[in-house]
């Protein structure tokens, strides 16, 4: 009982306060700094650097129920330095039984445009919170639910300085409100919209040099699907498809984009169904 006792106001004094409006819950910092669990971070191969490119495992070490915080703006450093680092864009609240453990696929985005996207298996390690300008950002993609390309935009705009303009795609409430708050963060004045122009206006874009292709792809429930464009690092260059809703079914997903502007030799084109992807193809382009 002694013994039970002692773990019962260790547990409680770690974790108390930590979260004002969860009182019986510990912020992942504090969960680590106080061994009370143990985790496991690793890149998810099978999703895209702006969706949910990590895979996380947590193990309750303790004698009682505990429930870890793990909030949005939460760092993820990267074991392989080629390897991008990660923010984390959506909170979790993991619950778990004495000896338990949980697993699950965050929410995150990229930090550092320049590496490659996260690999399989490749390991991660907690590494802090964003920065004041950085968590705004963050918190307006989560709020928002703009777990998309703009928002991986609006995140390089804040960690790589990238230009406004790179915020760009079909959502044009989310691309109007990420630019909106990068200017006021950063001081970069709201780039003219100009009807036409290939890389803002995704809606009547002026092609030089057209590429044109399909996805054909069954549906097997009502789910959101869209289409991007990856280069060899896997890190997304263009949405080519947005649909928010389709209905269980045969289709044909159809695309195009300038080959003036996207000139590698090839690029992989990603089918993504309700923020998973689900299909992958290699484009070999003949320059």
């Amino acid at each position: 009982m002694k013994i039970t006792s002692l773990m019962i106001t260790v547990l409680f004094c770690v974790c108390v306060g930590q979260i004002k409006s969860h009182p019986d819950t510990c912020t992942l910092e504090a969960s680590l700094s106080g061994q009370l669990i143990r985790c496991q971070a690793s890149g998810n191969g099978n999703s895209t650097h702006y969706l949910k490119p990590l895979r996380f495992q947590v193990t309750n070490q303790t004698i009682q129920p505990l429930t870890v915080a793990l909030s949005s703006g939460t760092l993820f450093d990267s074991s392989d330095e080629a390897k991008q680092n990660l923010v984390v864009t959506r909170s979790e609240w993991i619950t778990l039984l004495p000896d338990k453990s949980h697993e699950l696929e965050l929410y995150a985005m990229c930090t550092e445009m320049s590496d490659a996207s996260p690999s399989e298996g490749v390991e991660y390690h907690f590494s802090g919170m964003a920065g004041e300008n950085l968590l705004a950002v963050v918190r307006l993609i989560e709020e928002k639910g703009y777990h998309s390309v703009e928002g991986q935009m609006a995140v390089w705009a804040i960690t790589d300085g990238a230009s406004i303009s790179r915020i760009a795609g079909f959502d044009t409430t989310a691309m109007n409100d990420l630019q909106q708050l990068v200017s006021r963060l950063t001081g970069q004045p709201v780039p003219p919209r100009n009807q036409g122009d290939y890389m803002t206006d995704y809606y009547t874009p002026q092609y030089q040099i057209r590429v044109r292709g399909y996805v054909e792809f069954y549906v097997p429930r009502r789910s959101s699907v869209h289409l991007a464009m990856f280069d060899e690092n896997g890190c997304v260059v263009r949405e080519l498809l947005k649909e928010p809703l389709v209905d269980k079914g045969e289709y044909e997903f159809r695309f195009e984009f300038d080959a003036t502007v996207y000139t590698d030799p090839r690029y992989w084109i990603k089918l993504i169904m309700d923020d998973d992807v689900v299909l992958t193809r290699v484009l070999e382009l003949d320059r």
